[in-house]
């Protein structure tokens, strides 16, 4: 699989309906090369604990039940993983992400009880806070850079729509980005280790100034420090 499959299948994507259709069409795409499982999902914080909502799944049933019933939207290591970064991994990436010995050996278990010799895991951070994440599962291990590359082109563009999908049938619009124009054009600079003296020059506006917008945005966001701001503009996708 390289770029010219991944190019073929998101021209296509316009023309899926629903996630399903989506789901079935990437299963149909990447089952030649030896992946046996995929998954497009989002990942969301309530008041009641991190929630996983799926978009779809070509995982079996039972492997589907198993998940939920054990729990795994709390305990699950490739999910910390995407919460935190928005780089892909894979499963050496998830093993060294388990925080306890128990999340090793239950990965450890999934991993032998469906033969799976490695996983690509996409994520992708949403305005609002939510996470995307596409895990495709092989029997093989994934050592062709431009295969991932391939996966990783068409599992961001799966994203996109499933999103766009899943918002048009139940009728939700995305969450709001609660700082202004203003204020994500000095987060912008922030980001890249600016000093309220230098964003200002940059931008046109006093430091006194540039400060004032990147308290509020500290404010907003509920942090006490400009790296935790940071951190927060860039995980939920503001800048």
């Amino acid at each position: 699989m390289d770029l010219s499959h991944a190019e073929k299948f998101i021209d296509q994507l316009p023309e899926f309906k629903t996630p399903e259709e989506v789901g079935d069409a990437f299963s149909d795409m990447i089952r030649p090369f030896g992946f046996f499982g995929a998954s497009a999902s989002e990942l969301r914080h309530t008041p009641e604990g991190r929630v996983r909502a799926f978009a779809f799944v070509t995982w079996p049933c039972r492997r589907c039940e198993q998940y939920e019933g054990c729990g795994s939207p709390r305990h699950d290591p490739i999910l910390g993983l995407a919460w935190l970064d928005w780089r892909p991994f894979d499963l050496n990436d998830t093993f060294a992400g388990c925080r306890s010995i128990q999340q090793r050996r239950a990965l450890d278990a999934w991993v032998e009880q469906h033969s799976i010799a490695d996983i690509f895991v996409v994520p992708e951070h949403f305005p609002g806070g939510e996470v995307g994440l596409c895990v495709c599962a092989t029997g093989r291990k994934l050592d062709r850079p431009s295969e991932r590359r391939a996966l990783h082109f068409t599992s961001l563009h799966i994203l996109w729509r499933c999103r766009q999908l899943v918002q048009g049938r139940d009728g939700a619009a995305p969450k709001k980005c609660p700082l202004s124009a203003r204020e994500i054009e000095c987060m912008r600079w922030a980001i890249e280790g600016k000093s309220d003296t230098d964003i200002g020059q940059i931008v046109g506006i006093s430091p006194a100034t540039a400060h004032f917008h990147i308290e509020n945005v500290k404010k907003k966001l509920g942090v006490r420090t400009r790296v935790q701001a940071t951190q927060i503009v860039v995980l939920r996708g503001y800048v």
